[in-house]
């Protein structure tokens, strides 16, 4: 889970998916790059920050916890097909 990502969302008070249709993404794509399932491009990056109003590094250099492990990871591991 990307915390400072949910915790922005959460207290913008608007729901998931106003948040990916501003980001111009699918809510499917928006809420797995929040879940830390899938790592964001640069450019899906930008756009989140954007749509939530907040800086990029701020939503996203904490890195990612998966909640099915509990590995803390910035989600290349998995792009790779690798663990950390």
């Amino acid at each position: 889970m990307r915390w400072a990502l949910k915790f922005a969302i959460i207290q913008s008070r608007k729901s998931q998916r106003v948040h990916a249709r501003a980001a111009h993404m699918r809510e499917t794509k928006f809420s797995s790059i929040v879940r830390g399932w899938t790592n964001p491009t640069a450019r899906e990056r930008k756009a989140i920050a954007r749509a939530l109003g907040q800086p990029e590094a701020e939503l996203f250099d904490g890195g990612a916890i998966d909640m099915r492990t509990g590995e803390v990871t910035d989600g290349l591991e998995k792009n790779l097909g690798r663990r950390a």
